[in-house]
């Protein structure tokens, strides 16, 4: 690992419930990736969880430390990750 890293929904929950396995991979991210869609699906499961205003604040806070990835043209491209003139459009 390069130290950056991404997470989706369910490492992140995996992280919240202390899984030693994902908190080791991310806790030794020299920067997290946090995608905006994983960002609503967990905030969407907090505010309808049992304890909304804890698991809404947990969340903030490890929102807070990550790099927040948008939706935006670059995200939506094919192949976004590569050089540009290589990405192709969806059609």
């Amino acid at each position: 690992m390069n130290g950056r890293l991404a997470v989706d929904t369910n490492a992140v929950i995996a992280y919240r419930e202390a899984n030693s396995d994902v908190c080791v991979i991310i806790d030794k991210a020299v920067q997290l990736f946090l995608p905006a869609i994983v960002l609503g699906e967990l905030l969407y499961g907090a505010i309808n969880s049992s304890k909304p205003e804890k698991n809404e604040h947990d969340i903030i806070l490890f929102a807070n430390d990550s790099i927040l990835i948008s939706i935006d043209e670059a995200t939506i491209c094919k192949g976004s990750l590569l050089p540009e003139k290589e990405r192709k459009p969806y059609s």
